[in-house]
């Protein structure tokens, strides 16, 4: 976590994903209720690290924060690419926006 050129703003924003990726997966211990499919979707601590993985390539090559593309590759690609359900799908885009 030191090692990054934008040391305070990896941190915020790491909070933001760790706590982005908890209520995901808390969601999971509520079923069909927590989720609008009736199987839950198998999100992982992989997920977790591929978003801060590029979340640290981000700011070490522009150093700045690109929220769109930090939003569309959480939301999206990393975590809404195991979603089947389209109002799941609204709930995570809602959630990292």
């Amino acid at each position: 976590m030191d090692s990054c050129n934008s040391n305070e703003i990896f941190k915020s924003l790491l909070f933001g994903l760790t706590l982005f990726h908890s209520l995901l997966i808390d969601r999971k211990k509520f079923g069909p209720i927590g989720w609008n499919n009736y199987k839950t979707y198998d999100f992982s601590n992989e997920d977790l690290t591929v978003t801060r993985d590029q979340l640290y390539l981000m700011l070490e090559e522009t150093n700045k924060v690109e929220f769109k593309v930090l939003r569309f590759n959480a939301s999206v690609i990393n975590y809404g690419g195991r979603v089947t359900d389209d109002k799941d799908e609204r709930f995570i885009m809602t959630f990292a926006k």
